[in-house]
């Protein structure tokens, strides 16, 4: 390149790619940030997205808190899918703690609930499910209580 070819570069062209480039990468980091919030935190076994959205992360002593599951085919036709919850000694069951899917089409979805209740002890304590029913964590949760 020669000096008069770098004179003639436009640089506000330049400074105006450079912005749009900018304006593109935060468009796309707000988008996730977005997704993220709606679905809440989620997992991914044999086709299943399983998404899971607490009502509360901080409750207090001898207080009952739901936990809402979204599960969504995102593969081929499923069958015998189970979520079960397990909670720490500290924490008390107030639902079932194995919901059933029977059967579920690629692209359907189904909510589940449930709910359990804290003890009189304080401190954070781990909420796990297990959605391949191979009876190991799939997703680990945390509830603190105060």
């Amino acid at each position: 390149m020669s000096l008069k070819t770098i004179k003639r570069i436009r640089w506000k062209n330049i400074f105006g790619l450079i912005f749009l480039v900018l304006v593109v990468v935060i468009i796309f980091t707000f988008a996730s940030w977005v997704t993220f919030l709606v679905e809440g935190e989620c997992t991914e076994k044999n086709s299943i997205k399983v998404c899971f959205e607490m009502s509360k992360d901080t409750v207090p002593k001898e207080s009952k808190f739901t936990i809402k599951t979204t599960a969504r085919n995102v593969g081929e036709t499923a069958r015998g899918l189970g979520i079960r919850m397990y909670l720490s000694p500290n924490l008390e069951n107030a639902s079932v703690t194995l919901h059933s899917i029977n059967s579920l089409a690629p692209g359907d979805s189904v909510e589940r609930t449930f709910t359990a209740k804290s003890k009189r002890e304080v401190g954070r304590f781990k909420i796990w499910f297990d959605i391949d029913s191979d009876g190991k964590s799939d997703k680990d949760l945390y509830l603190d209580v105060e």
